[in-house]
């Protein structure tokens, strides 16, 4: 029998509860990160916008009405990645997703590492360093970053995350952020490759 997003997101919801306090462990992502993914939207050309946001319209309409510190259902994140890849392609998807991720790094979410990295003159070896970090400045609940840097490479693995997380158009969606990253710091020919198996999402990003 298939799984529904809900499921496979992990639903229903594990909660600890402690007194009054309950923790619930719902994978969620931060609204300013969704918000600029939205605001991005102009790369798709006005028809291709109107058509996304029919698509993924309940997801569209609980990220602009939040504040932009929320956390919010991971599922609209990758409703959102599917609909755009629906209806504009892949390469249209890693397209919003390096768009999406220099917004957010000019903004207060990441823009304080990256402005650290280049005043400190550092290069991307460097930035992907503070993956982990930034990751769960963007992620609740959906694992965590290790790494591994060489000279002009870098190899992330991402362990424990949700299993509806881990379809193709939302891993490639998040491979075109870290390929934007790059770009971000100047450099515009990275490369990025994804394979999932049993030790996590492995991204291998390399340029120079």
């Amino acid at each position: 029998m298939a799984r529904s997003l809900e499921e496979n997101l992990g639903h229903p919801y594990r909660a600890k509860v402690t007194g009054s306090n309950t923790d619930v462990r719902r994978p969620e992502m931060r609204a300013s990160m969704l918000q600029a993914n939205i605001e991005s939207f102009g790369c798709l050309g006005a028809e291709n916008e109107r058509r996304v946001r029919a698509q993924c319209s309940e997801a569209v309409d609980g990220i602009e009405a939040a504040v932009r510190t929320a956390w919010l259902p991971l599922r609209y994140g990758i409703e959102m990645v599917q609909a755009v890849e629906d209806v504009c392609g892949r390469e249209v998807s890693l397209q919003l997703a390096r768009e999406a991720i220099a917004r957010s790094m000019q903004g207060t979410l990441l823009g304080p590492i990256l402005n650290g990295l280049m005043r400190l003159g550092l290069g991307p070896e460097h930035a992907f360093k503070r993956a982990p970090a930034g990751w769960g400045l963007v992620y609740k609940n959906c694992g965590n970053i290790v790494y591994t840097t060489a000279p002009n490479h870098v190899t992330l693995r991402l362990q424990g995350a949700p299993k509806a997380m881990r379809e193709l158009p939302y891993l490639h969606s998040i491979g075109g952020s870290f390929q934007g990253m790059v770009m971000a710091l100047g450099v515009d020919d990275a490369t990025v490759s994804v394979r999932d198996d049993a030790s996590g999402v492995i991204y291998d990003i390399r340029w120079g």
